[in-house]
C-alpha cells in the first residue's frame, strides 16, 4: 500500500514509501522519487520494538545497472553491520538448498 512521502532519518528531501506486509512482518520501503532506487527498507514485528533498517547506499552503475555499493543494517540508533559491494554476479546460480 503506497502512504505517500516521509522523512528518511540522515537522507535529504522526501521519499516514496510503500507498506508491505511480509508474513509476520510489516516492511515500509523508501524509494527515491526521481530514481526509484530503493534507499532504505524498515522492518518491524510489532508497535513496540525499533524497527531494523536496512540502507542502500552508494549507488553506482555495473554492467549498466544502478546498484548499491554500500548496505547497512542498523537497529534503533547503532549500525549493526554494514557491507561494501565490489562486483555481482547477475547470472549466479544457487547450489542445491537454495542457501548459497
Amino acid at each position: 500500500m503506497y502512504l505517500g512521502r516521509s522523512p528518511l532519518v540522515g537522507r535529504d528531501g522526501l521519499f516514496d514509501t510503500t507498506r508491505i506486509a511480509i508474513g509476520e512482518l510489516d516492511a515500509v520501503v523508501y524509494t527515491a522519487p526521481d530514481s526509484g532506487v530503493v534507499e532504505c527498507v524498515e522492518l518491524t514485528v510489532d508497535n513496540q520494538t525499533d524497527p531494523a533498517e536496512i540502507f542502500f547506499e552508494k549507488y553506482r552503475s555495473i554492467d549498466g545497472r544502478s546498484f548499491p555499493s554500500q548496505i547497512r543494517l542498523a537497529y534503533g540508533v547503532e549500525t549493526r553491520t554494514a557491507m561494501e559491494v565490489d562486483t555481482v554476479d547477475w547470472n549466479a546460480t544457487l547450489a542445491s538448498g537454495g542457501t548459497d
